[in-house]
C-alpha cells in the first residue's frame, strides 16, 4: 500500500496523546523526508515554554552509538591497512597497552566492539578491559550480541589513533607521569575532543544534509533545544548533557551517548547511510544490514521482529537501536 502521511500523523497523535512530555517523529526515504509528526513540549509552559517540533533538537542516547560506529568503519574504508579483525590494543591509550600486555585484552578486535561480541559485562571501560585481562584462553568472542557500552565508549580511543595519531602522541606525552588511576581520567576527556572533530568532519559534515548536531546544548544550541523530563507532568526538565556535566564526569562528547539531534537531523543521517556512499561503500553497509545472523550486523544493539514488517517486506526483522540502551 501507498505510504500516507496524512493517515500516518493521525495514527501517531493518537498513539502518542497525553503518554509524553513531547514527541517527534519523521519517515525519510531516498527522495527526503516524507511525513512528520510532533505534539507536547520540548520545554514546559512553566520551563521555557517551547512546542516540541521535528526541528529542535533533544538527547538522542545511546543512538549516538550507530554514528560513532559509522564514524569508525569510515576510518576502517580509508586506512588499508587496518583490517575488521585486526586487534584494537596498539590504538588503546599508551598505559594500557603496558597494562594488559600479555592478556586477552590483546586478542580484542575491531569486529568484536562493533557486533557488541567483545564478551564485556561490566560498567565501565577500565572495569571491563580488567575483567578482560583476567581470563584465560583464546579470544574475547561472545557467540551471540551482548550490549554494553564500553563496546563503543573505547571507540574515542580508537577514532582519535587512527584519524589524529598525531594529537594521540601528544596527549600521552602530557600524561606520562600520571598515575594510572589520573591516567584513566585525563585519557577518557583528551581523547574525546578528536574523537569529536572526527564526528564532525566525517559525519555530521557529510550528511546528504548537512547535520548541526551538538553534545553541548549549552550554549551551542539554547534556547530552542529540547529538556529532558521524567514523566509527562514534570515541570523542571534538565540539559542531559552540558558543559559542568562534562567536565565532571570527564566524557565531553562521548561516543556511546550524550548528543543531541532533531527528528530530522536523525532522518538526515539515516538516509546519508542509507542511500549515498558519503559515509560508506556498498560493501560496508551490506555488513550492517545483510547478514542472515542479527549477531553479524556491525553496529546496531538488536533487532525488531513484527508480523506486519514481515508480511509487507518479506524480512523477518530489521536492525534496530534507541536511546535508552545502557
Amino acid at each position: 500500500a501507498k505510504f500516507n502521511a496524512i493517515l500516518f500523523e493521525e495514527a501517531v497523535n493518537k498513539k502518542m496523546k497525553n503518554t509524553s512530555k513531547g514527541y517527534a517523529f519523521v519517515v525519510a526515504n531516498k527522495d527526503g523526508i516524507m511525513a512528520r509528526c510532533e505534539g507536547g513540549w520540548a520545554q514546559d509552559p512553566a520551563d521555557g515554554n517551547l512546542r516540541m517540533t521535528t526541528k529542535i533538537p533533544s538527547c538522542v542516547g545511546s543512538v549516538t552509538k550507530m554514528l560513532s560506529s559509522t564514524a569508525l568503519l569510515n576510518l576502517l574504508e580509508a586506512i588499508p591497512g587496518v583490517k575488521l579483525n585486526d586487534p584494537v590494543i596498539s590504538k588503546l591509550p599508551k598505559k594500557w597497552q603496558n597494562k594488559y600486555k600479555g592478556t586477552r585484552v590483546e586478542q580484542l578486535t575491531y569486529r568484536q566492539l562493533l557486533q557488541h561480541r567483545s564478551g564485556f559485562r561490566s560498567s565501565g571501560d577500565v572495569a571491563n578491559l580488567d575483567s578482560m585481562a583476567t581470563l584465560s584462553g583464546s579470544g574475547p568472542f561472545s557467540a551471540t550480541r551482548a550490549y554494553n557500552n564500553s563496546n563503543v565508549s573505547l571507540f574515542r580511543y580508537l577514532i582519535t589513533s587512527l584519524a589524529y595519531p598525531q594529537d594521540a602522541d601528544a596527549i600521552e606525552k602530557k600524561l606520562i607521569r600520571s598515575s594510572l588511576e589520573d591516567y584513566a581520567e585525563s585519557v577518557n576527556k583528551m581523547y574525546s575532543l578528536p574523537f569529536e572533530r572526527y564526528i564532525i568532519k566525517a559525519i555530521l559534515e557529510k550528511g546528504v544534509v548537512p547535520i548541526k548536531a551538538s553534545c553541548r546544548p549549552i550554549p551551542e544550541l539554547s534556547p530552542v533545544v529540547a529538556k529532558g523530563y521524567d514523566d509527562r507532568n514534570d515541570t523542571k526538565g534538565v540539559f542531559t548533557e552540558t558543559i559542568a556535566s562534562h567536565e565532571e564526569k570527564g566524557n565531553f562528547c562521548a561516543p556511546q551517548g550524550s548528543w543531541y539531534l532533531s527528528a530530522e537531523m536523525l532522518a538526515q543521517f539515516g538516509r546519508t547511510l542509507l542511500f549515498s556512499n558519503n559515509y560508506l561503500t556498498n560493501t560496508t553497509k551490506s555488513m550492517l544490514f545483510d547478514p542472515a545472523n542479527p549477531n553479524d550486523r556491525l553496529g546496531w544493539a538488536s533487532e525488531k521482529k513484527h508480523a506486519a514488517f514481515e508480511k509487507e517486506t518479506g524480512q523477518s526483522s530489521w536492525p534496530w537501536h534507541d536511546g535508552a540502551q545502557a
